[in-house]
């Protein structure tokens, strides 16, 4: 495994650690099931994106979701196989959510079915709340983590600013930026193992996934 700072040679490190990792409601997963869970949505990725007309395409999933564990468990399979999440902005509607998905290159998007019909009738979709998912997860339940890892310029993320000019930029944020960002913040803030911290921001912005 390569020594080079990334998302996921973080998440091997945490193998084995029984330390809180994700906390959202009543439920609570361990940096162990973090790493466990993200394995599985890196096999869920694969599959997806294992489409033979879509190879010469960008590996770019959009995700149209709250703030839930499963956008994070996401984050953490693409991180593993070298695909890019492109967090879309639900308070965008119609022509310019196309404009997004488009300008991104999104193969598909990853919602529920809340958000599902806020999608152009077009775009490919995966519903992270229906049975046909649930079977995805099962199917790929205890999948191993992929062998190496990809390459610090990898891509991870594709965020978009705020669009106060003029249409939103997809600002690229490769996985060792975000590792390092990471890594910088828990620094400056103080932030130790005992410590879980909450984000109150959206997952499809950069001040949630860089400084929370």
């Amino acid at each position: 495994m390569s020594a080079a700072l990334s998302i996921a040679r973080l998440l091997r490190e945490r193998i084995g650690d029984e330390h809180p990792g994700y906390a959202f409601e009543s439920q609570q997963w361990s940096w162990d099931d973090v790493v466990r869970e993200s394995a599985v949505r890196a096999a869920v990725l694969e599959a997806l994106l294992d489409v033979p007309a879509q190879q010469d395409t960008p590996r770019h999933v959009g995700v149209l979701l709250e703030n839930v564990p499963e956008y994070l468990f996401l984050a953490g399979g693409a991180a593993f196989i070298g695909a890019t999440l492109v967090g879309i902005n639900p308070t965008r509607r119609g022509t310019e959510l196309a404009r997004d998905i488009d300008h991104t290159r999104c193969r598909l998007v990853i919602t529920d079915a809340a958000q599902a019909p806020l999608l152009p009738p077009d775009v490919p979709i995966v519903v992270v709340d229906s049975a046909e998912y649930a079977t995805l997860l099962a199917t790929h339940a205890g999948a191993e983590l992929p062998g190496t890892d990809p390459d610090p310029k990898t891509p991870l993320f594709l965020l978009f600013t705020s669009g106060s000019t003029t249409a939103p930029k997809a600002v690229v944020c490769t996985t060792g930026r975000m590792a390092g960002t990471g890594i910088r913040a828990a620094e400056g803030y103080g932030v130790t193992r005992a410590d879980v911290c909450y984000c109150c921001m959206p997952l499809f912005h950069g001040n949630a996934l860089m400084a929370c």
